[in-house]
Formats: C-alpha cells, sequence, structure tokens
C-alpha cells in the first residue's frame, strides 16, 4: 500500500490517514515502523508529545528487529527528541546512535532527519555550536542534492540558532531564503514558521509593532493548522520587542495564554518556554508580584535540575527584579551580578544585553551611580 504525509496541510485530518496504512500494512515492518514513527511526528507536531513517545518506541524497537540501520537512527533521534521535549534531557546515548546512522534519504521529511532532531534539540538547550554541527552537513546535502524538499523547517532552527548567538544578519538570511521557499511551494506550515522566526528577530532589531504583527500571524497560522511549535517560537517576540520599550501591559496581555498554558501542563523542559521569563517581569512590572513567583518558581527549579544555563541565567534575572520589586534593593543587586556571571558565558549576546540593563537599573535604584551607568553602558552596547 501507498500512503503520504503533507507538510502544508493540517495535520489533524492525517491522523486518520496514518491509521488506516497501518491497518493495512500488515506484517511489513519496515512499512509499520515508518507509519509509527510519522505518527510521532504529527502527534508532537499537534502539541501532544508524551502520547508521541509510546509512538516512537514502538518504531524504535520494530526499526531494531528489521536490523535496518537507517531507521535505526531516525527512532532514534525521534526518540531523543520526544525524550528532551517531555522534560527527560539530552539522551547522549540516542543522540549518538541518530548522529552515527547514515546520511538521510533523498527526499525524506526534514522533520525525521536525524540531523535535524537532534540539531533542534541541542540548540534548546544551549548547545549553539553542537547545534550548528547537526543543522549546516544537512542543509548542504540538501542542497547538493537539488532539492528544496521542506528545507524552511530546517531553516528556521538555523535562524533561532544564529538569532540566539546574535548574528543577526545570517539569521536573517536564513529566514528571507525560508520564505521564498515557503511561498514558492504555497505550504502554509513552512510560512508559520518563518513568520514566527522574523517576528523574533523583528524584536531584537526594536521594531514592535513588525514583531507582534508577525508574531499574531504566525499563532493565527497555528490555530489554523494545529502546530503547538510554532506558537512558542513566535510568543518569544512579544516580550523580546514589547519589555524594552516599557509596555509591560502589553506583554502581559500577550503572552498570559502561553504562561497560562505552561502552569497547567507543567513546565517540562526551559528552552522550549523562552517567553516565559517575559512574563515574570511583567508581571513584576505590573506590580502583581505573587502571579510572577507562582510562574518564576518551577522555571527556575526546572532549569537548577536539568542544569540549562540560560534558563538559570533568566531566572536570575527575574529573581533579582522581583526581589528589587519586594523592597530588597542590596539583595537584588547581589542576585543580577550572580546573573550576569551566569548569561556571559552563554553566547547569547541579546540575553546579557538585557540582564545587564535589569542589574543597571536595580544599581541605580541602589544609589550605585557609578556601576549603574557602567552598566547601562554596556547594555546599550549589546543592544547594538
Amino acid at each position: 500500500m501507498r500512503y503520504r504525509i503533507f507538510c502544508g496541510e493540517p495535520l489533524a485530518p492525517q491522523v486518520a490517514t496514518l491509521t488506516e496504512a497501518l491497518a493495512e500494512a500488515g506484517d511489513d515492518q519496515v512499512l509499520r515502523t515508518r507509519i509509527q514513527l510519522d505518527h510521532a511526528v504529527l502527534t508532537t507536531n499537534m502539541g501532544d508529545p508524551p502520547s508521541a513517545v509510546a509512538w516512537v518506541e514502538r518504531a524504535l524497537h520494530g526499526a531494531e528487529q528489521a536490523g535496518d540501520s537507517q531507521l535505526v537512527g531516525e527512532c532514534s533521534a525521534g526518540l531523543a527528541y520526544l525524550s528532551f521535549v517531555t522534560g527527560r534531557g539530552v539522551r547522549a546515548d540516542l543522540v549518538r546512535a541518530a548522529r552515527a546512522s547514515p546520511a538521510s534519504r533523498p527526499g525524506q521529511n526534514m522533520e525525521q532527519r536525524p540531523n535535524v532532531a537532534v540539531g533542534h534539540l541541542l540548540h534548546w538547550s544551549g548547545d549553539l555550536d553542537g547545534a550548528r554541527a547537526c543543522y549546516r552537513p544537512e542543509y548542504d546535502r540538501t542542497v547538493a542534492a537539488g532539492t528544496s524538499a521542506n528545507l524552511p523547517l530546517l531553516l528556521w532552527g538555523m535562524a533561532e540558532t544564529e538569532g540566539w548567538a546574535g548574528d543577526w544578519p545570517r539569521a536573517e538570511q536564513y529566514v528571507a531564503e525560508g520564505f521564498e521557499l515557503a511561498e514558492d511551494a504555497d505550504s502554509p506550515i513552512e510560512l508559520a514558521f518563518m513568520t514566527a522566526m522574523r517576528a523574533v528577530l523583528h524584536a531584537y532589531r526594536g521594531r514592535v509593532a513588525d514583531a507582534r504583527r508577525d508574531a499574531a500571524a504566525a499563532i493565527q497560522l497555528t490555530q489554523q493548522l494545529g502546530l503547538a511549535l510554532v506558537a512558542s517560537v513566535a510568543a518569544q517576540a512579544f516580550g523580546a520587542a514589547a519589555l524594552p520599550a516599557g509596555d509591560a501591559a502589553g506583554v502581559h496581555r500577550d503572552l498570559t495564554p502561553f504562561a497560562s498554558l505552561a502552569l497547567a501542563t507543567g513546565i517540562t523542559e526551559p528552552g522550549l518556554y523562552r517567553f516565559l521569563p517575559d512574563e515574570v517581569v511583567a508581571l513584576i512590572r505590573l506590580g502583581e508580584l505573587d502571579q510572577a513567583e507562582r510562574l518564576l518558581a518551577p522555571f527556575e527549579a526546572r532549569s537548577a535540575e536539568l542544569g540549562r544555563s540560560w534558563g538559570l541565567a533568566a531566572a536570575a534575572r527575574c529573581r533579582g527584579l522581583l526581589r528589587a520589586a519586594a523592597g530588597d534593593v542590596d539583595g537584588a543587586v547581589a542576585t543580577l551580578d550572580a546573573a550576569l556571571e551566569l548569561a556571559r558565558p552563554l553566547g547569547q549576546p541579546f540575553e546579557e544585553a538585557r540582564t545587564l540593563l535589569a542589574a543597571g537599573e536595580v544599581a541605580r535604584r541602589a544609589r550605585r551611580k557609578q556601576h549603574a551607568a557602567t552598566l547601562l553602558r554596556a547594555a546599550r552596547q549589546r543592544f547594538g
């Protein structure tokens, strides 16, 4: 039998296609495994990674039974990805198995290529160099093969990696390339990813209206398509754009649905909640200190449990501002100094700049004028 999953179409109706395909696959172990892997991808993209884990575990067992090394690599990558997004950290054994597998098949869905899945979890965990080492070879192979099929599903990860690393011109080049390919393919899912990433880059550049417009457009596409990850990417733009402009109320309005969902479902992996510290800061600015604490505490705890350097730095920045708002200015200064020590080694200039800005603001309130001036000057330089 034959079946096909379309990356440019809404996801929920495709579940029925896979269910029918699995029923008709019979004893063909390789075919059954590929269908199960596709089911895991769809279930993940629809926002239910825990349910997808069972699908990919069955797929990996089937691949091992079939003795198909390429399929074992794909399933290992899928399970590594799902283990990560469900809060189990980076599984080094699965990452090794995924990266040791043969090169991707021509025309293979981008989401199922081991380098792509591993690249995503590495860049979310803060290993930007490791992500590049996965992404770039896959990009080069795809271009060399003369195909651009689903390339935007790789380019958004490359763009997010470079955006966090502060190479905004390169990130913008990736987004522009991805937009052109997505428009040529008339793929709503690919357009949603590229629109979300363009929103984040607008935010980094201080283009508040453009960032909000693109973030809202990406989220609207997400609601139509059922693709949860795009919304998480786009949500970063709301706080990154509006907080530096002083619009705490706007940030809170835009981020409340995402923060509420994070609390309701549990903060499994801090790297997937880049927007959350911005909602904490917005709540602090609005005087909602108890609500800010309720959101910060689980994020801070999970960052510590998983050793997420970015999460720890962001949490310390929020904790310092929360202490300042509660009247403990000296404690806030010390906490923000510690936050800076955590932020500097990240290789993420925008995050360092935001921490410098917060530290400078609190130092000024503590009447440490020279220290405040030094911090604020450094923040301006980092923001570019």
